[in-house]
């Protein structure tokens, strides 16, 4: 660690619409100088019942070597914060998610070092979930790595493994709450996202299964949106093999590089 700088990491609290308190972690970038404002990585948990802590996280500090501040919120759903913050996304996945997310982006950019013409959002799982959920409802993003997220609720009742969980969350099934599943369903407003997307998928991921990643894929596709599909061979819902682990953060780099540096 004597060869290495590492990015400062903190908590970081905001209100978010309706009065609530709402935390996350802040990383901030190596050599951060007051005054100056740089590119932000937004990175939503998995879960959706995770949460975002302040330990070492190496591919946050991957990140912040290249100059990006990371914000990664415990939004509404997130383990840590009681019972009832937990099950408050039952039944309005992706809609108070977002508004906690964006309320926290709009918090940080007034503290005045986050170029808010700068921003990408990433994830796994759910991250990768509210990443798409996040370009289909906002433009203000300028590239987008999903990875292994979920785009139709629907097909993917139909799919997962996890279907109690799905149809706890979605508070029923599809033929008795078709309109959750599709407010809650990025694919249902993808003629809205306009933002560079690159998608990671596990071929062999049984969780969310990697059609989920082809149907936005194919959406933007013939939508003109700019837009790639990796997929990653052997791998189930969490990347195994090193060699993938390491070409997820390199990708990612990369593509933020692209949109965001220019």
């Amino acid at each position: 660690l004597e060869e290495f700088e590492l990015g400062s990491t903190e908590l970081v609290s905001w209100r978010n619409r309706d009065g609530d308190e709402i935390e996350g972690v802040l990383v901030k970038p190596v050599g951060f100088q007051e005054g100056r404002k740089y590119p932000l990585i937004v990175e939503p948990h998995g879960g959706p019942a995770g949460i975002q802590q302040t330990r070492f996280n190496g591919t946050w500090q991957v990140f912040a070597g290249s100059g990006y501040v990371v914000f990664a919120p415990n939004f509404r759903g997130s383990d840590g914060y009681g019972k009832a913050f937990i099950e408050a996304n039952v039944g309005k996945w992706g809609v108070v998610d977002f508004q906690d997310i964006m309320s926290g982006v709009d918090h940080l950019i007034s503290l005045g070092f986050v170029d808010p013409e700068s921003m990408g959002v990433e994830g796994w799982s759910y991250g990768g979930y509210m990443s798409q959920f996040i370009v289909s409802h906002t433009n203000r993003f300028k590239a987008a790595v999903p990875g292994a997220g979920m785009s139709n609720m629907i097909s993917f009742y139909g799919t997962t493994d996890i279907q109690r969980f799905t149809t706890w969350y979605m508070s029923g099934h599809p033929w008795e709450k078709l309109e959750i599943y599709q407010r809650s369903s990025p694919i249902f407003n993808v003629d809205k996202v306009e933002t560079p997307t690159r998608i990671l998928f596990g071929e062999e991921d049984r969780r969310v299964p990697i059609e989920q990643g082809e149907q936005f894929y194919t959406a933007l596709q013939q939508r003109g949106v700019e837009v790639e599909m990796i997929r990653y061979p052997r791998e189930p819902h969490g990347l195994q093999e090193p060699n993938h682990q390491i070409d997820r953060i390199e990708r990612t780099v990369e593509w933020m590089d692209r949109f965001l540096k220019r």
